[in-house]
């Protein structure tokens, strides 16, 4: 019983020291993207005479935010929500995840790095244009990052944008139910009967 305490203890404190290592890597690159700025460099963005760093996290972040904006968009904001989200499954030591919540958290990130491409494409309206939430600094206006675009260029080219949303909206609510496990069935089951009980609850006003 006494041999067991230690390794218990060991496996419990390293489990903790990961998973507050995975927060805080989540809270630096947060603090990355949220202070991005376009006039810092990054690498595909270079500036001569550097006088001053603007991101809040430095030359890293600076670096970290600009690639991230660059290659996933709006997808970008997915990874400090991973790593937040792995560190404290790990501290409070959650179960692991099985490989389709996985599956579903990548697609998920897929699914917001597409519609930030059809926002640019004017397909949806998501930012007004000329917003900071639309154009966050000097990012080319690209929402959707290089993979967006690579995958919404495609869809839409060969599918049509309707066809292109269908697609995405069939891939959102796999990736929504592969992630968080709820049934899209026991769901509209459940609106069914809440418009059913609202709809004779206004009939029987309306007769009295």
């Amino acid at each position: 019983m006494d041999k067991k305490r230690p390794v218990e203890e060991g496996s419990r404190l390293g489990r903790e020291v990961f998973g507050l290592c995975a927060i805080f890597r989540g809270l630096i690159v947060t603090l990355s993207l949220a202070t991005f700025d376009g006039r810092d460099p990054w690498i595909n963005h270079s500036i001569s005479n550097v006088a001053k760093i603007y991101n809040k996290a430095g030359s890293f972040g600076a670096y970290l935010s600009g690639s991230l904006f660059d290659i996933f968009g709006m997808g970008a904001w997915v990874a400090p929500v991973f790593f937040c989200v792995a560190g404290a499954r790990r501290i409070l030591g959650a179960e692991k995840w099985i490989w389709w919540r996985w599956v579903g958290f990548f697609l998920l990130a897929l699914c917001v790095c597409m519609l930030g491409a059809a926002s640019d494409m004017g397909a949806v309206n998501i930012f007004p244009r000329n917003t900071p939430l639309h154009n966050t600094g000097d990012i080319s206006s690209h929402g959707g990052g290089l993979v967006g675009h690579i995958l919404y260029s495609a869809l839409a080219g060969f599918m049509g944008s309707v066809g292109a949303f269908l697609i995405w909206l069939c891939i959102f609510l796999l990736a929504t139910q592969m992630l968080t496990g709820i049934s899209w069935l026991q769901i509209t089951k459940l609106s069914f009967s809440v418009m059913v009980k609202s709809a004779q609850e206004l009939a029987l006003r309306l007769s009295d």
